[in-house]
C-alpha cells in the first residue's frame, strides 16, 4: 500500500510541477530545424531575407500584421516582406496570436510571465499578459500548449532583427467560436495603444490543394480580408471549404487568429488593408 501511495504522489508531483514553477523561460522548440539554431547563422539568414524584401511605404498608423509561420525555406521571404516595414520603429508591446498545432484545448492559451528564448536571446513577456488572464475567462495561462508550438516562435527572430526593446504577449487559439474571437479582441483592444502596440497574427494560407487550387482559394480569402469584415471572412472560408476542392483542409490554418486580429483592428478604427506579397510553397519548391 505504501508503494502505491508513493507512486501516486510522484505522478501528482510530476503533473503539477511545471505549473507551480511557471516555466518562466520558454525554450525554443524548432530552432535548428524550422530555422537556424546557431545565433550567427540565424542573424545572417534573417538579414538576407530582409535585405531582398521590397521597401514598402505604409501610410498611416500600422495596427496589425498577418505573417506566415512555415519553415524559413518556405516562409522566410514572405515573412520578411511583412516585417521589414518595422525596421527602426519603436513598439513597446507586440501582441502575437496564432493557432495551436500541438495541443487541443478550449479558449486561448497565454504564456503570461517570464521570457521566450530564441538563439538571438530572451524576449520579456509583458506584465499586461497577466492582466488579460484576470480580465477574460477565455484566456488562461497554459504553458504546456506553448512548449512545442512553432507558430509564434518562428516569427520572433524577424522581430529581434528589426526592433529593439520590446515585450510580447503570446496567445494561442484553441477551440473558439467567432463570438469568442470578438471577446478576445475586446481584451486586446484594452491593452492596445496605437503607435506603441502592434498586433501580429500568425497564419499560413490554404493547406494541401494543388497549386492552381491554392492560388484560387488564397486569393479569394485575401480579397475578403481587405474588407475587415470578420463575418464575411468566416463565411467565405466555409463557402470555399464547401466546394470540396481536392486536398483542401483549410483556407487559413490560423483562421481564428486572423479573425480576432481583424475584429480588434476594426475596433481600433483600422480602415484599410494592404497585401504586401503573396506566394505559396509551390513557388518556393515547384
Amino acid at each position: 500500500m505504501r508503494k502505491s501511495i508513493y507512486l501516486l504522489l510522484i505522478i501528482a508531483l510530476l503533473g503539477t510541477g511545471p505549473i507551480e514553477s511557471r516555466e518562466t523561460i520558454r525554450q525554443p522548440a524548432v530552432a535548428g530545424s524550422w530555422y537556424p539554431g546557431d545565433r550567427e547563422e540565424l542573424s545572417r539568414t534573417v538579414d538576407s531575407f530582409l535585405k531582398t524584401a521590397d521597401d514598402h511605404e505604409l501610410k498611416g498608423d500600422l495596427i496589425a500584421i498577418i505573417a506566415p509561420h512555415a519553415g524559413y525555406a518556405f516562409s522566410g521571404p514572405i515573412a520578411a516582406e511583412a516585417f521589414k516595414p518595422l525596421t527602426g520603429k519603436k513598439y513597446k508591446t507586440l501582441i502575437l496570436i496564432g493557432p495551436s498545432h500541438t495541443s487541443f484545448f478550449e479558449g486561448i492559451s497565454i504564456f503570461d510571465r517570464g521570457y521566450f528564448l530564441t538563439p538571438l536571446g530572451k524576449i520579456r513577456i509583458s506584465d499586461e499578459a497577466r492582466r488579460m488572464v484576470e480580465e477574460n475567462e477565455l484566456i488562461r495561462f497554459n504553458p504546456g500548449a506553448h512548449r512545442r508550438e512553432h507558430c509564434l516562435e518562428i516569427e520572433l527572430p524577424f522581430l529581434q532583427r528589426t526592433l529593439k526593446n520590446f515585450e510580447i504577449i503570446p496567445l494561442l487559439t484553441g477551440q473558439v467560436s467567432l463570438r469568442d474571437c470578438s471577446k478576445v479582441a475586446e481584451t486586446i483592444v484594452k491593452h492596445f495603444t496605437i503607435g506603441n502596440t502592434l498586433l501580429i497574427a500568425s497564419s499560413d494560407m490554404s493547406h494541401y490543394p494543388s497549386y492552381k487550387d491554392a492560388v484560387y482559394a488564397d486569393k479569394k480569402i485575401l480579397e475578403v480580408i481587405k474588407t475587415l469584415d470578420a463575418d464575411k471572412i468566416s463565411s467565405t472560408s466555409k463557402s470555399i471549404l464547401g466546394e470540396n476542392i481536392s486536398g483542401l483542409s483549410c483556407t487559413m490554418c490560423g483562421e481564428n487568429a486572423v479573425l480576432t486580429t481583424v475584429i480588434a483592428a476594426r475596433k481600433l478604427k483600422a480602415n484599410s488593408v494592404t497585401i504586401l506579397q503573396y506566394s505559396n510553397s509551390g513557388d518556393s519548391h515547384p
